[in-house]
């Protein structure tokens, strides 16, 4: 199966619904956890019947991007990003350690079952298995969305058609429900897994499903930003918007699209795409619930530009702007901007607006070079301005 039909089916098993409700194991306390939007299903504005429910047209994964899969992360310091394999939607070598390895799959169905899986991780290291009990009795960890059982074995590590390897060590999580299977896993020699707990720890509450990052082309005119204050830009320094189009509508979202900006073809986990100048990108998002709420989804995007998450009072200074009925916080930021290829750009610009409700939330994001992100903010305001919901 390929990593892009891999991913579609993992967004739809996502947000098929929350986690099941029932007693579950003792929680594990996780330091620099960051709380992961929960993703909705796939939506694809203005595509026939035959293209919502086939198998979606297959095309390469691009060279650097994770959009094919929308999977977002913070990446550990010290860890690196491999080249994704038809059963592994993120592949990541720990601490540069060749010998590691850290991976997340996903299976449609519950795979065997959790204790089939749990007892199945641990005959690799040659431990004994567990029973319903003692694996209903492990600790929990949130993994995207949904209850993980986080699993540890030791021992010599018989990895598939693999010598025995000694003295090695997992940490992994397992989701299983009957709509699908989630499995992160780390391995590696004991003395590295047990250096990097933390990491994997907090690697695993970063995983989301979400749109991709934007555009990565390097440009701007190197202008310098306080760290964390939020709203670099005066109101001067943009032109005024471009006329806009009709109003548009899909799905029951309605807007006007700016002069310059053009309607992309449908893309996993958007509402509505558009590509600007200089490869900048503009699109909406919509997720179920809270998606994390509103600070942790701004503190995300910061970090996606090196700007790390806003102070208290870079966020209280945030200026408001109506955006579907509520004044939401304008997010205005540039800087260095690290792509799921661990490389950095400079020049980079970022605005976003985040509706945050019960039922769902709205998310809207331009990224891009830092001149022209720059002079498309009258455009973008003007954008989410125009934003209507139907029935």
């Amino acid at each position: 199966m390929s990593v892009n039909v891999r991913g579609r089916l993992l967004a739809l098993f996502l947000s098929a619904g929350a986690t099941a409700c029932g007693e579950v194991g003792p929680t594990a306390e996780i330091t620099a956890k960051r709380t992961a939007s929960r993703p909705s299903s796939p939506v694809l504005p203005g595509a026939t019947p035959r293209e919502r429910f086939e198998v979606p047209t297959m095309r390469a994964p691009e060279q650097g991007s994770d959009d094919l899969i929308g999977m977002d992360y913070d990446l550990p310091e010290g860890w690196k990003v491999l080249a994704r394999t038809s059963d592994r939607l993120v592949n990541l070598l720990p601490a540069g350690d060749p010998e590691a390895a850290c991976y997340l799959s996903f299976l449609g169905g519950s795979a065997g079952g959790l204790e089939a899986n749990v007892n199945r991780w641990r005959t690799q290291f040659g431990a004994a298995p567990l029973s319903v009990d003692e694996v209903a009795a492990l600790p929990r960890v949130t993994l995207l969305g949904r209850q993980g059982t986080l699993v540890e074995a030791a021992g010599s590590f018989t990895g598939m058609g693999e010598a025995p390897r000694a003295g090695f060590q997992m940490l992994g999580l397992v989701v299983s429900e009957p709509g699908g299977s989630l499995f992160l896993k780390f391995t590696g020699p004991s003395a590295v897994v047990e250096r990097e707990r933390e990491h994997f720890l907090a690697f695993a509450s970063s995983l989301a499903v979400a749109a991709a990052h934007g555009a990565e082309s390097p440009s701007g005119d190197g202008h310098e930003h306080a760290e964390g204050d939020g709203h670099d830009h005066g109101e001067a320094a943009a032109p005024a918007a471009t006329p806009a189009a009709p109003v548009e509508q899909v799905n029951g979202l309605a807007w006007k699209t700016p002069v310059g900006w053009t309607v992309q073809p449908p893309r996993m986990m958007r509402e509505v795409s558009f590509t600007l100048s200089d490869g900048a990108e503009c699109y909406v998002t919509r997720l179920l619930a809270d998606a994390g709420g509103l600070r942790a989804n701004l503190d995300r995007w910061s970090d996606q530009v090196g700007r790390g998450r806003l102070s208290d009072e870079a966020f209280a200074a945030l200026e408001e702007i109506p955006v579907l009925g509520q004044r939401v916080p304008f997010l205005d930021l540039a800087g260095v901007f690290k792509g799921m290829d661990g490389v950095e750009r400079a020049g980079q610009g970022l605005l976003g607006v985040a509706v945050i409700r019960a039922r769902d939330s709205l998310f809207v994001k331009l990224t891009g070079p830092e001149a022209v992100v720059r002079a498309e903010r009258e455009n973008f305001r003007a954008f989410v301005s125009s934003l209507e919901e139907g029935p």
